[in-house]
């Protein structure tokens, strides 16, 4: 298997930082991108051979810088579970409020067998110490092992 010896792979988003950066992007094209994205990785999670099955496709939207988002496939169960949990003096992830909704938020389809992690992201810089506030979601594979569903998903655009 061509990623055997890696605990995950990724994609960055394919398009020039304007496009997606505020002030130049606007609500409509942020929401086209992020779900290009959630639909790129139920695509692949559908492709998947029945050897990777245990691999987690997962789309992560940086926001409201969408140019750091990314879609990426983990393949190290232990490497996706210590994915989320940041708390280093650097870097924090919180999670947001069961509350929120990033589907609704942005009207996206979420492919059937999806779930999404919201966190709130603080990012001090090591010289300054200045903070960087944003929201990261992850959206794909995201439920405990345990509950994932057995049958892969079903991209929104298919529905």
């Amino acid at each position: 298997m061509e990623h055997a010896a890696r605990r995950y792979v990724n994609w960055k988003i394919p398009v020039l930082d304007r496009l997606v950066r505020p002030p130049t992007t606007t609500p409509a094209i942020q929401r086209d991108c992020a779900q290009c994205l959630i639909d790129a990785a139920a695509h692949i999670a559908r492709a998947r051979p029945t050897e990777l099955a245990q691999a987690r496709s997962v789309a992560i939207i940086d926001l409201p810088d969408l140019f750091g988002s990314e879609v990426c496939v983990f393949f190290d169960e232990a490497y996706f579970e210590s994915f989320t949990a940041r708390d280093s003096e650097r870097q924090q992830w919180t999670p947001l409020p069961k509350t929120r909704s990033l589907v609704d938020e942005m009207a996206l389809r979420l492919p059937d067998g999806y779930s999404v992690l919201g966190f709130a992201e603080v990012i001090r810089d090591e010289e300054t110490g200045e903070a960087r506030e944003s929201e990261v979601w992850l959206v794909g594979d995201c439920a405990p092992a345990d509950q994932r569903p057995k049958s892969t998903p079903t991209p929104a655009a298919e529905k």
